[in-house]
């Protein structure tokens, strides 16, 4: 399992278009890809659930990833937080 923990950086937080690339990513992936802030944690793959989370700027996520391509999944879901997010 890879985790990555990232602070959103963006004015917005993480709001529709940057959720929408972030599932986009996910689902390109075998792997199961979470994302948590607080308590709350759903798929990557679910718009809804990532909208849902409300994740203000400043505030940390964190995403899991477990599976078969875990290593490739989790660098390039790391440069789409990173170029987005």
């Amino acid at each position: 399992m890879k985790t990555i923990v990232h602070a959103i950086s963006d004015p917005e937080g993480l709001h529709a278009r940057n959720a929408t690339a972030l599932a986009s990513e996910a689902m390109r992936w075998g792997s199961a890809v979470t994302v948590s802030s607080g308590p709350s944690t759903c798929a990557a793959t679910d718009l809804m659930g990532l909208m849902a989370l409300d994740v203000p700027a400043g505030d940390e996520v964190t995403v899991r990833i477990d599976g078969p391509d875990e290593d490739a999944a989790a660098e390039a879901i790391g440069e789409v937080l990173d170029r987005l997010c």
